[in-house]
C-alpha cells in the first residue's frame, strides 16, 4: 500500500450553498484545514451581518473545518459596508459581474469603472483581498462575447484596476487562459495572485460542447468554460511551477443532478471526494507531486496570512471510479479516468 502524507490543504474557493444542498455537501469539506465560502447564495452575503449568520450555518453543520468567510460586491456595496466587514474581521470581498456566474443578478458590469472607483479605494485602504470572478461578458456596444474569449477580455480591465490601485490585493478566481496567467506573470506583482481549479487543469472545452457549442455533457458546465488543449496546458504549467502566485482554490460548486440535466442547467462543477485525489493526481501526472504542499497547503495560507495547518492529511494509492452523483442526487463532475488516490485520515499534530 502506498501512501501520501501532506500538511492539511485549504480550498480557497468553495460554494457550501445554503439549505438542503448545504448540509448534504458540507461533509465533503472536512479534510480540508479552511474554506473560503463564496458568498452567492440565496440571499447574497453583502454584509458583515449576512457573513456571521452564514458561517453560524455553517457551523450548525458539525463542519470540522474553519470557514472563512468573505462579502459581495454587489450594487448595494457601499464604502461603509466593506469598513464595516474588515472592522468585523472579514478579510475578502467577491466581484462576481453580473451574469457571470450564479447569484451574480446583483453584480456590477466588470467595466463600470465609474462605480467600482468608488469602491476600490476603501478595498486598498482597509487591506481587504478583492477576489474577482474575471469575465466580461459583453463589449459596451452590447455585442456578446463568447465564453472562451470571456477571461481574455477581461485581461486589460484588470491591468487597468492594478495600475490604478496597484495597492489593492487582486486575487483571479479560477484562473482559465494562458492569457491571463501570462499576464499575472508578467507583472510580477506582490499584489496579483490567481487560484487554479482541478478541472480546468483535467478538462477541456470538448468535454462540455460539442463543435457548434451545444451543451452536450451538463455535468461539466462551469463558468468560466473549460478552455482549450492550451489553455489547460498552461494551468497546468502553473501549477507545476512552484510559483507562489498561483494557488489552490478548486471552485467547488455543488448542484442537484436533477437541475444539470433540465432544461437550464446551473454552471458549476463538483468533484466532492475526489477533489483532494485529483489535486495528487494531476501533480503526479506531470511528476512534480513533491511541489503539491506548496499549491494546496503554503502559498494561499500565507499570502492571506493565516498561519500553515498543523495537521497532516493521508492520502492512499487506490484506484475508484467517481459516480455520476452521490446518495443524495448532487451532481459530480465527468471524468474520463479513474481517480487514482483517495483520503484516508487526517493526522493531528502541533508544530
Amino acid at each position: 500500500m502506498e501512501t501520501l502524507e501532506i500538511r492539511q490543504p485549504d480550498n480557497w474557493h468553495a460554494h457550501l450553498r445554503e439549505d438542503q444542498i448545504l448540509m448534504e455537501v458540507a461533509p465533503c469539506f472536512n479534510p480540508y484545514g479552511r474554506v473560503l465560502c463564496m458568498g452567492n447564495t440565496s440571499p447574497l452575503i453583502e454584509t458583515a451581518e449576512d457573513a456571521r449568520c452564514y458561517r453560524a450555518e455553517i457551523l450548525a453543520q458539525g463542519v470540522l473545518f474553519k470557514p472563512v468567510m468573505t462579502i459581495m460586491l454587489t450594487e448595494n456595496t457601499t464604502p461603509a459596508i466593506i469598513i464595516a466587514a474588515a472592522e468585523a474581521g472579514i478579510k475578502f470581498v467577491k466581484f462576481i459581474p453580473r451574469s457571470t456566474s450564479v447569484g451574480a443578478v446583483k453584480g456590477l458590469r466588470l467595466d463600470d469603472f465609474d462605480r467600482l472607483s468608488k469602491i476600490f479605494p476603501i478595498i486598498q485602504e482597509t487591506g481587504l483581498h478583492l477576489l474577482i470572478h474575471a469575465e466580461l461578458i459583453s463589449f459596451p456596444d452590447g455585442r456578446l462575447i463568447h465564453p472562451l474569449k470571456r477571461e481574455e477580455e477581461a485581461v486589460r480591465l484588470i491591468a487597468s484596476f492594478h495600475m490604478v490601485f496597484p495597492n489593492m490585493k487582486i486575487t483571479i478566481e479560477h484562473a482559465s487562459t494562458a492569457a491571463m496567467i501570462n499576464f499575472i506573470e508578467f507583472q510580477d506583482s506582490p499584489n496579483l495572485r490567481a487560484t487554479l481549479t482541478p478541472h480546468h487543469a483535467l478538462l477541456t472545452y470538448e468535454d462540455a460542447f460539442d463543435e457548434n457549442d451545444r451543451l452536450i455533457n451538463p455535468a461539466n458546465y462551469c463558468l468560466p468554460v473549460l478552455k482549450r488543449e492550451k489553455d489547460r496546458q498552461t494551468v497546468i504549467r502553473a501549477m507545476m511551477s512552484g510559483d507562489e502566485r498561483f494557488f489552490a482554490g478548486a471552485d467547488s460548486a455543488p448542484h442537484l443532478t436533477a437541475k444539470k440535466k433540465g432544461d437550464n442547467p446551473p454552471p458549476g462543477i463538483f468533484f466532492g471526494p475526489a477533489e483532494i485525489p485529483l489535486w495528487a493526481q494531476i501533480f503526479e501526472q506531470a511528476g512534480q507531486l513533491g511541489r503539491l504542499e506548496d499549491f494546496t497547503s503554503r502559498f494561499g495560507a500565507e499570502y492571506y496570512g493565516f498561519p500553515l495547518n498543523p495537521s497532516k492529511l493521508v492520502l492512499m494509492r487506490k484506484e475508484w471510479e467517481l459516480p455520476e452523483e452521490d446518495k443524495n442526487g448532487i451532481c459530480f463532475g465527468w471524468l474520463n479516468e479513474k481517480v487514482r488516490w483517495r483520503v484516508m485520515s487526517k493526522t493531528i499534530g502541533e508544530e
